[in-house]
């Protein structure tokens, strides 16, 4: 019943005007072949199973066949995780290498502020006499 209803779906759901087009009913059978043909497989696979008698094994039992393959397709994940953990060590490493030496030129930059303006006001007198020395040397020229 659930099927037949999601089936169905474009036929009931109220939507918006020209919001989604509905195909022509000649396209239909493309869209919902698969449909019957996954019931078909899946009868075919409980007939044939009931054929062959198979009977299914104790619980438990397939557990060592379902660690084995998780192992086995954890090995590459575990070998990325630890690329990928020494690649962020070495980011890591590099960035506060980098961090280490800006705040080391920060710290000397406010090393020479403070030098500064405890000197401004010489540094000041030296600036004024030099431009005055610019200004006459210019005139004389």
């Amino acid at each position: 019943m659930g099927i037949a209803a999601a089936l169905i779906t474009p036929l009931w759901l109220p939507l918006p005007a020209e919001s989604i087009t509905m195909p022509p009913l000649k396209e239909w059978l493309g869209i919902l072949w698969p449909l019957p043909v996954g019931i078909a497989l899946v009868a075919t696979g409980r007939l044939l199973l009931r054929l062959i008698n198979v009977v299914a094994p104790p619980a438990g039992d397939l557990w060592w066949i379902y660690a084995s393959v998780t192992a086995a397709g954890l090995a590459p994940v575990k070998r990325i995780n630890y690329w990928c953990s020494e690649l962020k060590t070495a980011c890591v490493i590099s960035c506060w290498k980098v961090e280490r030496t800006l705040m080391d030129a920060l710290t000397r930059m406010l090393k020479a502020e403070n030098w500064m303006r405890h000197h401004a006001s010489g540094l000041m007198m030296a600036l004024a006499v030099l431009l005055a020395a610019l200004l006459i040397w210019e005139g004389q020229r």
